[in-house]
């Protein structure tokens, strides 16, 4: 049996900094909200000078609009899993870029 670990927020980005690819950080604050994720999340970033490279994703999104309020110009996206009326305009009325649900996705920008 082989044991593996799971790779760091850190160990990630140092993983796909060389690369062209671009990162989708999923906040999981959904059930627990954990006190200054969103700060530390953006600092890890930002000392990784990744920040033009990453979406900001949740479900929960008090902590997308939490991002956006610690750093404007973060690409965000809320993710939804049942229906919300006039997800568009909620979106854009929020400044959120993306919109994603069950796979599928809009761009709001």
């Amino acid at each position: 049996m082989r044991i593996f670990s799971i790779p760091t927020l850190k160990e990630v980005l140092e993983l796909v900094k060389a690369s062209k690819m671009e990162v989708n950080i999923e906040l999981k604050t959904g059930i627990y909200w954990y006190l200054g994720l969103e700060e530390k999340v953006l600092e890890i970033v930002k000392n990784r000078e990744m920040h033009k490279r990453v979406i900001y994703s949740s479900f929960n999104h008090y902590s997308v609009q939490k991002i956006k309020e610690l750093d404007q110009k973060a690409e965000t996206a809320y993710l939804y899993s049942d229906v919300i009326l006039n997800v568009e305009n909620y979106a854009k009325g929020t400044g959120v870029w993306w919109i994603t649900s069950g796979g599928v996705s809009f761009e709001n920008g």
